[in-house]
């Protein structure tokens, strides 16, 4: 996987948690930078576990099950996977759902952020799965993937308390597209290596 279809890979996912974080910044009461410092640094080590775990899921997986062509198995997973995140997030992005703008001092509640993490985590661990599958370079992918996600986690935040949650429509919209694109090189790729014979 080439440098730039990995960040146009990483653009995509993380607008999916930017949209997720401006919902979450426009229902702060307060916008503590310390708090949110610490929230983003703890989010980000969450990430880096459950991105690792989905990575070295794929390499446990692909060394236990002895397929004939199991290159041609997890690309086509990979595919699948990349391609059900941008049908996930056009749909977002078709459906943007009203988010009233209450004010509440509760929104990084230690429940609610646990759930929130979690949902998140999942996702993430998936996105590992497929990076593992196509194998990347596990070091390039997760520090580019762990930083954007810190650095997304906060610009959210920040972006959804100043200015509300609005353009997050747009933001699915985005994602979905470089999603859509990462699919359609990876499906060029595949056919053109003759790997689908």
């Amino acid at each position: 996987m080439s440098k730039l279809l990995l960040m146009v890979l990483t653009i995509g996912l993380i607008l999916d948690l930017y949209g997720a974080m401006l919902c979450k910044g426009a229902v702060l009461s307060d916008f503590h930078k310390r708090k949110m410092l610490c929230g983003m640094l703890l989010f980000g080590v969450w990430q880096l576990i459950m991105l690792t775990s989905g990575f070295y899921a794929a390499i446990f997986l692909e060394a236990t099950i002895a397929l004939e062509r199991m290159e041609h198995f997890t690309t086509i997973i990979s595919i699948v996977i990349f391609g059900a995140f941008a049908v996930h997030m056009l749909k977002k992005a078709w459906k943007n759902d009203y988010i009233e703008e209450r004010r509440q001092d509760d929104v990084l509640q230690t429940k609610k952020a646990f759930l929130f993490a979690a949902r998140i985590g999942l996702k993430t661990i998936i996105v590992g799965l497929a990076l593992g599958f196509l194998e990347i370079n596990p070091v390039q992918g997760m520090v580019v993937t762990i930083l954007a996600t810190m650095g997304v986690f906060f610009a959210g935040m920040y972006s959804g308390y100043r200015f509300g949650y609005r353009q997050k429509g747009f933001v699915y919209l985005i994602g979905f597209l470089m999603m859509t694109a990462t699919d359609i090189y990876l499906i060029g790729t595949y056919f053109v290596s003759g790997n689908f014979l």
